[in-house]
């Protein structure tokens, strides 16, 4: 996030709309939950708004209709 890209991308993720995206902070924290993602979140925290600090984050994209579960890791810059 940041720079030219302003959101974190989900390739593909517009053919699923039944995909869970939960994106959490390196102490567990669940700073994000979206049911049909569309590719808009910016690095904010679902609860204020407020940018998220620079720093690593864990994502979790479930998506029941292949019944897969991806994850991994994204930093965020400023």
């Amino acid at each position: 996030v940041g720079g030219n890209e302003a959101t974190w991308k989900v390739i593909n993720i517009e053919n699923y709309p039944n995909a869970k995206v939960s994106i959490y902070d390196r102490n567990g924290l669940q700073v994000f939950i979206k049911t049909n993602y569309q590719n808009d979140w910016a690095g904010t925290f679902d609860q204020t708004g407020n940018l998220l600090p620079a720093g690593s984050y864990y994502y979790r994209v479930e998506v029941p209709e292949i019944n897969k579960i991806l994850d991994g890791w994204l930093y965020l810059t400023y």
